[in-house]
């Protein structure tokens, strides 16, 4: 599960999308010539390859050292990162072809989003140079996968109905989904510190939460002092972060709210993004869905999973007509170390 606050989600840029989206890291930057694939006459580079490999390898040792990866693993994640820089390259013509165009606006909020999942401009910085990328990097394949995506979103999803027995009988079939925990409305003032923030940077983090909090205590709007002091993305909503159960906190955060009588504020909270103080607006008690409160949730479902049916579909059907031409014995081994 994840939870408010984790940055598990930064492994990949955009998580919403495709597998082809979480290994589409090296898509710009200085480039080897050496071409290692062919997709329908479309080169694939060995930097890309190579920065992908290593972005994979990363992930799947968290955040660990890719050159000392097992060789099962390397192997393994060699032929992963093949497959998707293949799918995506057909993914992306294919929907170039069509006629779908993404805005630099579009791709610009996207980037806001990836941004703001980690404690910092910073950190999310010192993120991409880990895996060898820089952010026009970053923010060239978004615009690709955006691309993808809104192609999925028009031509592949259009036409999709659910008939009203099918919730029905989904409903009944999974009671289990549809029992909620009690949940919270959440507000907060968070102050980030980069993953190795000296002492001094962590004592000034504090230091200005304990601020945020006074203020907020003598009768300064928790909103407007979220806006001008706090450093993630809840800054631009007076810092509500939402609807969200217990579990779905890390620990600090969860231990802090669990019996924070509504209204009130707690004491400032360090977390390993920061520091923050939180605000209980609200209290939901735990309960079950009714079928009525339930419906358009499952029906919701029932459409995505066909969408990615028929996405899956598509991109079989690219593959089975497409032209590829694997050019290099040693893709696994390229430049990871």
């Amino acid at each position: 599960m994840k939870r408010y606050g984790d940055h598990s989600m930064m492994n990949s840029s955009i998580g919403r999308f495709t597998l082809v989206a979480l290994l589409a890291a090296g898509c710009g930057g200085e480039k080897s010539e050496e071409v290692v694939a062919r997709v329908n006459g479309a080169p694939l580079l060995r930097n890309d390859y190579d920065q992908r490999l290593r972005s994979l390898l990363i992930q799947n040792q968290a955040g660990g050292d890719p050159s000392e990866a097992p060789e099962a693993l390397r192997q393994q994640a060699g032929k992963v990162v093949l497959d998707a820089m293949i799918a995506q390259s057909l993914a992306h013509n294919a929907a170039r072809d069509a006629g779908m165009e993404v805005s630099d606006d579009e791709v610009e909020l996207e980037l806001s989003f990836s941004r703001a999942r980690h404690a910092s401009r910073g950190e999310f910085e010192e993120e991409l140079a880990r895996r060898g990328l820089t952010e026009e990097d970053f923010r060239r394949n978004l615009s690709r996968e955006l691309l993808i995506q809104k192609y999925v979103e028009t031509a592949l999803a259009s036409g999709i109905e659910v008939a009203d027995e099918e919730v029905q009988v989904y409903y009944d079939a999974n009671p289990i989904e549809f029992k909620r925990a009690e949940s919270l409305q959440l507000r907060q003032i968070v102050v980030g510190v980069p993953r190795r923030a000296t002492a001094e940077e962590r004592a000034e983090a504090r230091a200005a939460v304990e601020r945020a909090r006074e203020r907020v205590r003598t009768g300064q709007d928790f909103g407007e002092v979220a806006r001008a002091l706090s450093t993630d993305a809840s800054a631009a909503i007076d810092g509500k972060i939402g609807d969200v159960t217990l579990e779905e906190l890390v620990p600090p955060l969860r231990d802090a709210v669990e019996e924070l009588p509504i209204g009130e504020l707690s004491s400032v909270v360090e977390s390993r993004f920061g520091y923050h103080m939180l605000l209980v607006d609200a209290r939901q008690p735990a309960k079950e869905l009714s079928f009525v409160d339930a419906e358009e949730m499952i029906r919701q479902q029932i459409v995505d999973q066909r969408k990615m049916a028929r996405r899956d579909q598509w991109m079989r059907g690219l593959r089975a007509e497409a032209r590829v031409e694997v050019l290099s014995v040693d893709l696994v081994g390229g430049g990871t170390g």
